[in-house]
Formats: C-alpha cells, structure tokens, sequence
C-alpha cells in the first residue's frame, strides 16, 4: 500500500516547507518524531493567513493562542546538533499526512498544501483517538478552525488551492542537477 510520502505524491513548495519546519519543531535537541502539533506550528510559519482567513482573527493572536495551549509541544530552548538521521513522522502525524492526501484529491489537486494538511488536522470525522493530535483538533476548534470551515472558505475562494507548478519546476530542476 503506498502512502502519502511515497514518490507518487508530491507536495507544493509550501507543502514541503511545513513538513521541513515541522521536523525543526519536534527536535529542538536531537531528531524525535514528528507529532500533529509540530506540524500545525508550521503551518503558522509558513502560511500564517491561511488560519486568518478561516477565523477571522489576526494571525499573531491565533498564533499567540495556540502556542499557549500547545507549549507541551514547542521548546525555546534549542541546541545545535547533528545528525545524519532525520526526524521521522509519528502515527499521528502520517495519518495527518494521509488525510490531506485524500483532502487534495477531493478537492481535484494532486500536490498536497498547507491547505490540505490543515484540513486533516482538523478532520474528526476520521476519529481523533491520538491524544497528541487531540489536543490540537482542540485548539483549532476553540478559535472556530473547523473542516467544516476551512472547505467552505476554498469552495468559495478565500483560500485558493496551490497549483501544480511546484511539481513541474522540482522535476526540472532534478533533472538539471542530475545531469552535472
């Protein structure tokens, strides 16, 4: 069975940045999984209005909000460190990962955004048993971040789905360094 991070899916350019901030959140101190809550502090880093335009509160006080309510989740304090191995995505967080897999194709795009991933965050119809990814559902629900808002806000085009561009320049640009 293949999964959302197998070849065949790609994610946009800010898609891919969430994933890659989200792995800076979770090891302040040395590499350790990846959980719900990392990804959606890089979705606030990355794509900070996308969370504006879906509860109509300014970015830095959503932003203050959920830092509160998820400081389990987020250090301060970092170190610097090395390590060949990378932070590897929790249960939770591949099933975040799937999801808005799913939420990308429902919405006909292939390539996964921000959009996408806060989409499953917030998805509860798939049934929230993970505490860690609970505890975030929460947090979004508190500040009326909801899946079923999130849709109404693309279906009427407040937030615009990311384009397939990235895909097409990430292939050219492989190419390009493949053959030098």
């Amino acid at each position: 069975m293949k999964t959302a991070l197998d070849e065949e899916h790609i994610f946009t350019e800010k898609g891919s940045a969430v994933l890659f901030f989200s792995r800076y959140y979770s090891s302040p101190d040395g590499p350790r999984p990846v959980l719900p809550a990392h990804i959606l502090f890089a979705i606030l880093l990355v794509e900070p209005n996308l969370l504006q335009v879906c509860s109509g509160v300014e970015a830095d006080k959503i932003a203050t909000g959920l830092n509160d309510d998820l400081a389990a989740y987020s250090s301060s304090d970092r170190r610097e460190w090395f390590s060949p191995e990378i932070a590897s995505l929790s249960v939770p967080a591949q099933a975040v990962v799937e999801l808005a897999a799913a939420e990308a194709k429902r919405f006909g795009q292939t390539d996964i955004g921000p959009e996408h991933l806060l989409l499953a965050l917030c998805d509860v119809a798939s049934g929230v048993t993970d505490p860690d990814r609970a505890v975030v559902v929460e947090a979004l629900h508190r500040r009326g971040i909801t899946s079923n808002i999130i849709t109404e806000k693309i279906e009427s085009g407040a937030i615009r789905l990311a384009h397939d561009t990235f895909r097409a320049a990430s292939r050219l640009v492989g190419r390009h360094w493949s053959r030098a």
